[in-house]
């Protein structure tokens, strides 16, 4: 469970955002340690390419760690085989499109796999035998598959038509793949694993996972007041004011969506930037943290947004100073004991 979230600044800048926390075993025991959005493309190829990607995994962890690092590594593989073979091919294999390409064939091959492992330990058979119709013993002799349950069974499995909980953590997994290349611009692209579907994102903005809902609503009015300029991408959203609607859908989501937690993971991908090493700016820490208990704090009436929003420009992108930042924040609260009592949880009243 999780809240992961993309908007486009402009054709060639955009935010990332997600939440750290895992949920463990029916006590619901809490970890801040996942990385929800992750590197698919090393930053040497970053470097030599001229190409950044990065990809949000909603649902299952130990499945989408899997994915992510599968997909990296035949990013790379194939980006160095193609190298051989000329700047031209290396060049093509460096467009968004193409790495998104390689991603989705990457999560269907791994999601095969572990759905043939699942069919063969319960039925003894694989996905490929039970279209063809027979598999082979140990002996190596053909079994024609003839039970009419099993093979119903098999095939729910399979199509995670009933959404069976044996096959959950394969098929529960979706992905929001964001990145820039300057023949591309910043692009987003959304993947889920429970139907062939891997499209590119037509708004400014998307969410994912459990906060999707709350997200959504808060991201729709944001683009919806944006002036048209804007939405095209031909001139720059503000980054702090983008930072903030998607600090303030988070901020909701974590209010009102069981599953969401610790610390968030900001990403900012900025192609205006004449060095690629320059391009991605992550922050994940004490930061990030105040950066979401400020804008928590305007939305519910405790500071000016204004504020927050010239606050998170120094602090998140200009490197301002943390100490000098929360230091001003609470200084500016129209209740000062009052908001301390808000930020850490306890009753207004």
């Amino acid at each position: 469970m999780t809240s992961i979230n993309a908007l486009r600044l402009d054709q060639r800048s955009g935010l990332l955002l997600c939440d750290e926390a895992r949920y463990w075993n029916p006590e619901w025991m809490i970890f801040y340690t996942p990385e929800k959005i992750r590197r698919i493309v090393e930053p040497d190829m970053t470097r030599s390419s001229r190409s950044v990607m990065f990809m949000g995994q909603t649902g299952t962890s130990s499945i989408g760690d899997e994915w992510i690092a599968e997909i990296t590594r035949a990013i790379t593989s194939e980006y160095t085989s193609a190298r051989d073979q000329g700047e031209e091919q290396a060049r093509r294999i460096a467009r968004l499109p193409e790495l998104v390409r390689i991603a989705f064939r990457t999560i269907i091959q791994v999601k095969q796999a572990h759905i043939d492992d699942f069919l063969h330990g319960r039925f003894g058979f694989t996905s490929r035998d039970l279209i063809r119709g027979y598999y082979l013993d140990s002996a190596g002799e053909k079994v024609k598959i003839t039970n009419t349950e099993q093979v119903k069974d098999a095939l729910k499995f399979l199509t995670f038509s009933e959404s069976s909980e044996e096959v959950k953590g394969i098929f529960g997994n979706s992905q929001i793949l964001a990145g820039y290349h300057p023949d591309d611009g910043f692009r987003m692209y959304y993947m889920t694993e429970r139907w062939p579907v891997c499209e590119e994102v037509q708004e400014i903005f998307t969410a994912q996972g459990s906060g999707r809902d709350t997200c959504d609503l808060n991201f729709a009015r944001f683009a919806d007041t944006r002036p048209l300029v804007q939405r095209r991408g031909d001139e720059p959203i503000p980054r702090n004011k983008g930072l903030f609607a998607l600090l303030k859908g988070l901020h909701q989501a974590l209010s009102q969506t069981a599953g969401i937690g610790g610390y968030p993971k900001i990403i900012y991908i900025d192609g205006h930037q004449p060095d690629p090493a320059d391009w991605v700016l992550e922050i994940s820490d004490c930061r990030s943290k105040l950066a979401l208990e400020m804008v928590s704090a305007a939305v519910d009436g405790w500071v000016a947004p204004e504020m927050v929003e010239t606050a998170l420009e120094e602090l998140i992108f200009n490197g301002a100073d943390f100490f000098s930042i929360n230091d001003r924040f609470i200084k500016s609260a129209r209740d000062m004991n009052g908001l301390i009592r808000y930020l850490r949880k306890y009753s207004s009243e």
